[in-house]
This record gives C-alpha cells, structure tokens and sequence, in this order.
C-alpha cells in the first residue's frame, strides 16, 4: 500500500496532537478506464482491480499501450481497445473503490484528509487485507516512509468502518487479544463489564479501536 505521504503530513498540520481515526468507505464505481497523467508526465490507466496481496500495492501501473503490429493493432486505438477487451473478459475491471481518509474525532468543523484511494478487487479481498493496511496506515503514523521516526507523529484512535461485509470480521480480530499480544506484553482497554468479550489493543500511547457502522455491521452477526 502506498498512500499519500504529503496527506499524513496535511493531516499533521491540521489536526496537532487530537485524536484521528482513519475511516473507509466502499464507494460503486462505473466500470470504466480513466487515463490519468502521473507526476513523472505519463499516461496511466486507472481502474482495474488491484491484487488482493497487500504486498503487491506498492507499485501499481497500468501504462497506456502503444500499437504492437505483432498483437495485430492497426493503429494507436487498436492497443487501448485489446486491453479492454482483454480486463472486460477476465472481470478485471473494479465495480467499486476503496476511500480512506483520516477524520478527526474531536471536531466536526475539522475537514477529513484522504490519503488514498484504489479500484477493489472483485473477488478475494477480505479482513486480512484490510488489516494489513492499518498495520501499514499506523507505522507510517509514526514513521517515515525511510524509517526514520516522525518528532511528532499522528494520533491515530482506530479506524472506523463502512457497511462491507469483510470489515465485521476485521474488527473482531482487531478487538480480540491473542497469545501473540500476551507474550509480547500489549496492554488492553476494557470497560470492566461482566462477560466482555472485546478489548481495544495499545499498539502506542493511544488504544485502537474500532468503530463500527452498527446499523449494518449487526446484519452480519
């Protein structure tokens, strides 16, 4: 995953050091290939669906073609059109997109940042995915993308979450200590009630939690 770091850094200025959380939402998309011109001046086509290994998202291009007399392309539109033929008959094409922005949970005047945004996978992605991105989302929190520590990082709460399917089972995981935590010595948040079944991990100063779309995430229990 790789978002965009000049809007962690937006979300820095703006925010200080209240608390954030990074909100998703799965917006339908029309199923099309928009050309886009990327910052190196080249055209690239946006809207086919991304991997669903996370670890591939780092560079993803999808140049415009040239002609290939030995694909048998006539001329400058015969290339484009091959490709789209080829993405519509394997379903490559994304019928929805993925928003993530950082929202702050202390004002509602405060404008929400987006940091990124890819054409979903049709198939194949799941709560694994999503989690690996907030692991990555809340390293870049505190870090730079070199590695070096940030002298003021994001206070980043948790994440809250849209009506998608995959995300209820992603908040469980989230919420649900495992012998991994206890044995490396990760601190939880309870409420101290009778029979609690979830607790909010601290990964850092601040606890994680998750902030569920209740009136939809119940429908999947």
């Amino acid at each position: 995953m790789n978002p965009n770091f000049d809007a962690i850094t937006r979300a820095k200025l703006l925010y200080g050091s209240l608390p954030i959380i990074e909100c998703s939402d799965e917006a339908r998309a029309l199923r099309y290939l928009e050309p886009r011109l990327n910052e190196n001046g080249v055209v690239e086509l946006v809207g086919k669906c991304w991997n669903p290994d996370v670890e591939t998202w780092m560079e993803r291009s999808l140049p415009l073609p040239s002609a290939d007399k030995q694909m048998g392309d006539v001329d400058d539109f015969s290339a484009p059109k091959r490709l789209v033929d080829d993405l519509v008959k394997s379903d490559s094409i994304a019928k929805s997109v993925s928003v993530h922005n950082f929202t702050s949970l202390c004002s509602t005047e405060e404008p929400y940042i987006v940091h990124s945004i890819w054409p979903t996978p049709n198939k194949g992605y799941n709560a694994k995915h999503l989690l690996k991105i907030l692991e990555k989302l809340r390293w870049l929190c505190f870090y730079f993308p070199n590695g070096k520590p940030r002298p003021s990082p994001l206070s980043l709460l948790g994440f809250a979450t849209d009506s998608a399917g995959f995300l209820l089972p992603a908040a469980i995981s989230t919420l649900t200590p495992t012998d991994l935590h206890i044995r490396e010595g990760v601190y939880f948040l309870d409420l101290c009630v009778p029979d609690e079944r979830f607790v909010a991990p601290y990964y850092s100063n601040l606890p994680f939690i998750a902030f569920l779309d209740w009136d939809h995430e119940r429908r999947e229990i």
